[in-house]
């Protein structure tokens, strides 16, 4: 995938969204047939089309400030038990640079991190379902909002669903993908 490509497409979607919006991305889960026997992992489409890995464990967050796109991957690198049973993955420097994010963060503390950047924000474009765990942090933090004991702080009033914009711009192919098509 050319990073070109994947640049684009981020900005396509901070084009799509409101002023002073995030969007909040999350790779598809493994999923295990029984306790210890893994199914094929297959990645969410969107999340995919947006940044081109095909890993579990990530979460990316999209957004514009001062006319410039930022786009920041939460992922840890390869850890040694993965890299027994799983194999190895690129590491993140390899990530940063051949997939274009502003920057990788690690996905152990996202939580915090992510909740600095959608301070101030207007709205949150969210796939809801794709990762239960970030879902609850997130509805949580804008509930209680009101009741913060942060200063200063405004948090999101609007949740909106992430494939409203996701799945229009999937629809019409960019030269690179029709130049895929055609060699398949």
């Amino acid at each position: 995938m050319e990073v070109r490509e994947l640049k684009s497409r981020r900005e396509a979607l901070v084009e799509k969204m409101p002023k002073n919006s995030i969007a909040i991305l999350s790779s598809a889960n493994r999923n295990y047939r029984t306790r210890d026997v893994e199914n094929p992992y297959r990645q969410d489409s969107d999340f995919l089309y947006m940044t081109g890995i095909s890993e579990p464990n990530l979460i990316n967050i999209v957004f514009a400030k001062e006319e410039k796109i930022y786009s920041v991957l939460f992922r840890n690198n390869t850890s040694g038990h993965e890299k027994i049973w799983d194999g190895t993955r690129p590491e993140n420097s390899e990530i940063l640079d051949t997939f274009g994010f502003s920057e990788i963060q690690s996905y152990d503390n996202y939580q915090e991190k992510i909740l600095n950047y959608i301070i101030d924000k207007d709205s949150i474009y969210i796939e809801s379902g794709l990762n239960a765990e970030l879902d609850d942090f997130i509805y949580e933090n804008i509930s209680k909002s009101g009741k913060n004991n942060r200063k200063n702080c405004v948090f999101p009033k609007k949740i909106v669903a992430l494939h409203s914009i996701t799945q229009e711009l999937r629809l019409i192919k960019s030269d690179y993908e029709i130049g895929l098509i055609k060699e398949a």
